[in-house]
């Protein structure tokens, strides 16, 4: 084995970027994405999930894979965005399921 390694992405040095437009502009598509396909499965299914686990595969697939950024703290602002935006709707799920449906058939 070679002691020395090679990697794709450069070595940062300096600081990490935080709260970017792009992290920001991610995450609030992200979550709008997440929040329509959960509350149309929670109303097929009757039950709901929580997206955060979802958000946060997603996100760092797009900001890494597809975006090429690097910053760890990015993709944890990305995840926040789109749970808050994911959060928001999961209210909605809660009068959609359950006994909603026997209150829409009578």
């Amino acid at each position: 084995m070679n002691s020395s390694t090679t990697t794709d992405l450069p070595i940062r040095s300096g600081a990490y970027p935080e709260l970017t437009i792009v992290a920001v502009l991610v995450g609030y598509f992200l979550g709008a994405i997440i929040a329509v396909s959960i509350g149309y499965a929670s109303l097929i299914l009757g039950f709901s999930i929580e997206g955060s686990e979802l958000a946060a595969i997603l996100g760092f697939a797009i900001l890494r894979g597809m975006l090429r950024r690097n910053s760890i703290i990015e993709i944890n602002i990305v995840q926040t965005v789109a749970s808050g935006v994911n959060g928001a709707s999961s209210g909605a799920d809660v009068f959609c399921t359950g006994d909603f449906h026997s209150w829409l058939r009578r």
